[in-house]
């Protein structure tokens, strides 16, 4: 259900938003096939464009557990409030005041520098740099190995071994694991599913990695959770991903990269000179 704090924190940013942000920026955003006024303020239209571009500059863990058909109007509202504040500051003429002629240079010399920077970063970015920084990816997460492994847990050595003792005379492991496991996983036959050996704690990923396919444990195993007795069903080597399935992790690495190089090209082409609080150059 979403909690009446969600709607507050998502209103409370929009009103924000629609507060601080030029009304040309929401403009800027592409308008969808069918749009539609979501309000009305004396007289002026608000449109679901606007919104939706409102809603795109709102991080997505803020809006994600909110229904679209509560948050639309939800932000329709909160541009309403900033169209009325809006109104009463242009009838107050501070359009025109220093500070908000200020503001908008400020605003202005950050679009447009955003701006040329994704340009200047889309004109460098290449299939050959993407397969570069994939080859890093692959080469910094090698092949992993992984064991589909069952478990009995008991309270006792004594009790292993009477497992251990069962399975040896042909006790189904699943079976025994359901009557005899004290471990979460005993509704599914002591089924772990698959694991890597980091994954649990040493003692016991050290005896389940050492286990061929089929085989069980013929010795106790012993952790701070009680005693084991393991069983590999399966192993299987884990391949790194393929570029298609990590690209926007990649592409988000090769533009990170280039914003950085190309600021970098800038700076050595550039004289810069930084003062200290007494206004002498630094070194």
């Amino acid at each position: 259900m979403t909690s009446l704090r969600s709607l507050r924190f998502v209103a409370g940013a929009a009103l924000v938003l629609a507060a601080t942000t030029p009304a040309a920026l929401a403009q800027d955003a592409s308008e969808p096939e069918e749009d539609r006024v979501v309000a009305n303020v004396n007289g002026e239209d608000i449109m679901l464009s606007e919104v939706l571009s409102m809603l795109d500059q709102l991080p997505p863990n803020m809006v994600q557990q909110i229904p679209p058909p509560m948050l639309v109007p939800l932000v329709a509202d909160q541009l309403v409030n900033g169209r009325l504040m809006a109104a009463e500051g242009y009838a107050a003429n501070l359009d025109e005041s220093e500070d908000v002629q200020t503001r908008l240079e400020q605003a202005e010399r950050q679009l447009v520098q955003q701006a040329w920077l994704d340009q200047a970063v889309e004109d460098r970015v290449s299939d050959e740099r993407l397969q570069t920084i994939y080859e890093e990816f692959v080469a910094a997460q090698p092949p992993v190995e992984e064991v589909q492994a069952r478990h009995i847990l008991v309270e006792t050595e004594e009790e292993a071994i009477d497992v251990i003792a069962a399975i040896d005379e042909g006790g189904d492991f699943a079976e025994l694991a359901q009557e005899r496991s004290t471990g979460p996983s005993s509704s599914r036959g002591g089924d772990l599913g698959y694991f890597r050996q980091g994954d649990m704690v040493p003692a016991f990923g050290d005896a389940a990695f050492a286990m061929e396919v089929g085989a069980h444990s013929t010795e106790p195993v012993e952790t701070q959770f009680g005693w084991h007795v393991i069983k590999v069903e399966d192993r299987r080597t884990v391949e790194p991903p393929s570029l298609e399935e990590v690209r926007p992790q990649i592409e988000g690495e090769l533009r990170n990269r280039l914003s950085q190089e190309i600021v970098a090209e800038l700076r050595d082409a550039a004289e810069i000179t930084l003062f200290d609080e007494e206004g002498q150059p630094l070194p």
